[in-house]
Order: structure tokens, then sequence, then C-alpha cells
């Protein structure tokens, strides 16, 4: 009771100070809502409850066709689910919300995930380059290897009772992005990769789990909680990690003869080189680990999360996984050569199993946005001033894709005439210039791995059985177990 007078009170202060009256126009409310607190009271205590609230509002807005409001206390949030209109969202807003700068900066500074539209703008034109055709080419095989590691990590569970195979997979990402991006090798650290990733991900936990506390808003408020005291133990282990990452590379750098090192004057360079380049001309030291933090964090997180939804779903339909078999059989026969670039554009099936799955799951299902101008969508206005919720979720789940978008069929990717004809209902990756910038390199490096593990392997579960919840990406709660056996060819 004293808590809800408490948030009470100061909403009413709050309001009453600023003396701010937000119009948002004439929308339909999502229900529930209630005199003074808005919605909060429908805020979750769990991050699996947040999930459900998150579906239930974008399940809400394409009944009705439209943009639907969601009040915290006074202030309404606009929730976008038609392609349509996300799309023009999207482009034409390019400003995070606050509440997530205020959340994220201590764990990500202002890299471009958060960082404010004049930083982004900057540092996405300079770091673009990093993500040329042909510096990823060059990646190749750092993916292969590591991919091996992975299915040799995983010949101790053929056989077993299904079991969560998440901290191998995490491992592997981890290892490929630092391999390639940063250019810092971490196989055979496992005992501090580990920690490090136990860190990443109780980290995004304890952010979200701040949102989900509408009194924590306030700094005077949450800095006196041991929720903030965890929260910065965990995000100095991960600095300490960028750090080591950041000099470990210089020091390469710096005792390697010119002459020895490929990039040095090479225009395709690396992520970490066009970093270092720009050291003290357009960047910053503090900007340089931003940037590596949001790399890492990004890298690692969304590629394995679509891994892990790809391995539960194929091992629930045996139909799916033999098609990857057949296709495997055509385009390396018996070999078990590397993955090359030319293989890549022949995996169709594997490519429409990784579209559908990210469609499906998508492993960031919510983006938002400050509108700092009237938005005019196909049936409505938005006014300036407030924030836009852009559901990708609700975008993919959208009745464009037909009467069976609630299912997970990767057939749709191979006939056009099951697809939507509108290029804006596909949004796994967002959309426009603030869209992710390395969705090149993830569609190169999860199609690798799924090679080496289909070869090797053929996977069993139960998709019914997974729970899913949101911290910050949309992951597995329970239920995420699988068996792996020996492929019989």
């Amino acid at each position: 009771m004293f808590f809800w007078l408490l948030i009470l009170l100061v909403t009413i202060l709050f309001y009453w100070f600023t003396r701010i009256y937000i119009n948002p126009g004439n929308f339909p409310n999502f229900p529930g809502k209630l005199p003074v607190i808005g919605h909060l009271h429908k805020l979750p205590g769990s991050t699996k409850e947040l999930w459900d609230l998150v579906r239930q509002i974008a399940d809400a807005g394409l009944k009705t066709g439209n943009v639907i409001l969601f009040y915290f206390g006074f202030f309404p949030v606009y929730v976008i689910t038609d392609p349509d209109d996300c799309y023009k969202v999207a482009i034409e807003t390019l400003h995070k919300p606050g509440i997530m700068k205020r959340y994220s900066r201590d764990m990500l500074g202002n890299g471009l995930l958060v960082g404010p539209v004049s930083v982004w703008k900057k540092h996405r034109k300079l770091i673009n380059p990093s993500f040329n055709q042909q510096v990823l080419d060059g990646f190749m095989n750092h993916f292969n290897d590591q991919s091996r590691i992975l299915v040799k990590e995983l010949e101790n569970a053929v056989g077993n009772t299904p079991k969560d195979h998440r901290s191998a997979l995490e491992r592997k990402a981890l290892r490929t992005i630092c391999g390639t991006a940063i250019g810092v090798h971490i196989t055979g650290n496992e005992i501090y990769s580990k920690q490090v990733l136990e860190s990443f991900k109780e980290t995004l936990l304890l952010i979200t789990i701040r949102f989900t506390r509408f009194h924590y808003y306030f700094n005077w408020i949450y800095k006196r909680t041991k929720l903030w005291k965890d929260t910065e133990q965990l995000i100095k282990f991960s600095h300490d990690f960028t750090e080591r990452m950041l000099q470990t590379k210089k020091n390469e750098i710096a005792n390697t003869p010119r002459d020895k090192d490929k990039y040095l004057d090479s225009l395709y360079k690396p992520f970490i080189y066009h970093l270092l380049e720009n050291e003290n001309k357009k960047l910053s030291l503090e900007d340089i680990r931003d940037e590596i933090k949001v790399m890492i964090m990004t890298g690692y997180e969304t590629s394995n999360t679509v891994i892990l939804f790809v391995l539960l779903l194929v091992g629930t339909y045996p139909h799916v996984q033999q098609k990857i078999f057949e296709e495997l059989e055509e385009v390396f026969e018996d070999s078990d050569r590397d993955v090359t670039k030319a293989d890549l554009s022949k995996l169709v099936y594997i490519d429409a199993v990784l579209k559908e799955t990210s469609r499906y799951c998508p492993a960031v299902p919510v983006i938002g946005r400050v509108l700092h101008e009237d938005v005019q969508l196909k049936n409505s206005v938005l006014k300036k001033g407030n924030v836009g919720i852009i559901m990708l979720y609700a975008a993919m789940r959208h009745p464009m894709w037909g009467p069976d978008a609630d299912q997970w069929i990767p057939e749709r990717w191979l006939d056009p005439q099951r697809l939507p004809a509108n290029p804006h209902a596909f949004a796994a990756f967002s959309y426009g210039k603030r869209n992710c910038i390395g969705q090149t390199y993830a569609v190169m490096s999860m199609k690798t791995t799924l090679v080496h593990l289909f070869r090797r392997y053929k996977v069993s579960s139960n998709f019914a059985n997974v729970k899913l919840k949101l911290d910050a990406v949309l992951r597995p709660h329970s239920g995420y177990e699988f068996s792996i056996q020996y492929r019989n060819k």
C-alpha cells in the first residue's frame, strides 16, 4: 500500500511541477488504464511476465489495426504494430528514448546501440567500412574454426538425455566476435569467458528488472538498492573484459612490424582497426571502449539466441531437419571441408530456416523512438514530444503474413506467393539507417555454424515446452533443453 501511495505522490508532484499535459491524439488505449497511474499496475515482476505483457500489447494493436496507447502514469506511449507505420516511424525518428539511455549508459556508454543521434551518425560513418563484404569474407576461416570447436565440445552430450546447451553456444559466439571484430583470440580461456558471459547476461537481466520497477527510474531511490550494487559490480567486470581486449589488441598492433600487418595499409579493415586509427582524431578512448562493449554484447548475444531457437525448432520438426540434411548432402556431398563464401548462397533452405526463425522468435522484438516532429502515418498522426514503441514482433505476425502467421514454416520463404508483398513486413534486423550494422556478418556466421552442426549431429526437442522471457533480448526462460545424436547418413 505504501508503495502505491509513494508512486501516486511522486507522479502527482512531477505532473504539478512540470505543468505538462501531452495530447497524443485520438487513439484507443490498451485495456486496463486507471486514473493517474495509467497502466503502471500492469508492469510485471519478472522478465517472463514482461514478455507476456509485450505479447498482449502487440496482440491488442494487431486486433485494432491501429496505434494504441500505453500509459506510464500521465504519460502516453504510442505502440505501433502496422509494418508500414513501424517503418515510417523508424526512418523518420532516430532518437532513442531517454529511459533506454538512462538505464544502459553505465553498461554501454554512448555506443551505436543507444548513443545520441549526433554521436551515432559520426560513429556509424566511421564503422560502416568494417562490415564491407570483403572484410566479412576474410572472417570465413574463423567462422569455420569456431564452429568446429563447438562441434567437438558437444560430443560429450551425444546420446544423453535432453539438457541445456546454451553455455557451449554462448562461448562459441563470444569467441567468434572477439576473434573477428576485435581481433583477439580467447579460445582456451573458457573459465574467464564463462565469467564474462554470466556478467553480461546478469547485467541485462538486472537492467530489465529495473525497468519493471517504475520507482527505480529515480536515481535517489535506485542507488539505495541491492539491485544497483549488484549491477555496478557486474558492469565493472564486463568493463574490465573490454579493457583487456582493447589493450591486448593495441599491444599486438604496436609489436607487429608494419609490413607484417596486412590491415594497417588496407582499405578493408576489421572493426577494431577503424576505431584505433581514429583514436584522438575523431574518437576518444572512451568512445572506442563504448563501441567495443556494444559490438561484443550485440555480436554474441543476438546471433547466439537465434541459433538456439533454430536448434529448438528444427529439433521439434523432423521433416525440416531432414530437408536440411538433404541440402547439405547436395552442397557438400560427404565432405567435411570448410564452408566457403560460395557455399553460403547455395544454402537456400538453411537461409529460409534462419529467416523464419528470426521472424517467429525475433531476438530484438521491440525498439523505441522519441518523436522530435509530428509523424504522418497511413491513417493518423503521431505528435512530437511523445515516445513510440515499434513492435517488430507484431509487424512480423501481422495478418499480411497470412492465416499461418503464428506458425513456424520455413517453406514460406521458398515461395514468393506465400510471402507478404510489403517489403516492410520482415524486420528482424530493424528498419532504416539505425538498423543492425552487423546483419550480414550475423547471417554468414550463423549459416556456417549450422552447416557444421547438422553435418555431424541431429537434434531433438519440443518447442511446445519452451517459455520465453524478455531481458533486453528475447530468450528462452524454461523448456529449452534438447538432445543430440550422431547423424545417420
